[in-house]
């Protein structure tokens, strides 16, 4: 196995959409809402083709902790294909679904919603009961993404604000 770190600067704790790789052209927005939602409240869907075999998807959260918890699942079996999942930082939402993620924004900064407040782990455990393939080392990812993020939200803060190491 491979050690991985992966650090983020200051500013990328903003990044709410993750950029979901390698779809079956079989999958749909909904197949999208179905899988992603355990990882958090989800603002907006929109899918591209990328060829003939494969589209992507950008997912965009309403807390940045969704696009940081879902990029734990790359490597998942969605609609019969391995998707690679990354976090998106250049992303730009369509004009209406921007004012719906502001206006998500800001009933966020008045309380954190319950998924936010989720465990990794907890997460990836209830994905894997209801019968989803994911990667390989998926709940070693959560479990050492929860770690983590721990001293950060005693604070009140997103875990992205400091380096991440996990095994893969």
């Amino acid at each position: 196995m491979q050690l991985l770190t992966q650090a983020f600067s200051v500013l990328s704790w903003q990044i709410r959409t993750v950029k979901v790789s390698n779809l079956s052209h079989d999958a749909t927005e909904r197949d999208m809402r179905g899988f992603f939602s355990f990882c958090g409240d989800i603002v907006y869907v929109e899918m591209k083709s990328e060829n003939e075999q494969s589209q992507t998807a950008f997912i965009t959260y309403k807390d940045p902790r969704g696009a940081e918890t879902a990029i734990l699942l790359t490597g998942a079996i969605i609609v019969g294909q391995i998707a690679t999942i990354a976090l998106e930082p250049d992303y730009v939402l369509p004009a209406a679904a921007a004012s719906e993620s502001c206006a998500a924004t800001e009933d966020n900064k008045q309380g954190a919603s319950p998924s936010t407040s989720q465990k990794a782990e907890d997460i990836v455990t209830r994905m894997l009961d209801k019968g989803y393939t994911l990667g390989k080392d998926a709940i070693h990812r959560a479990k050492a993404f929860d770690e983590a993020s721990a001293p950060f939200q005693r604070y009140g803060k997103s875990s992205i604000f400091g380096p991440k190491v996990w095994i893969e």
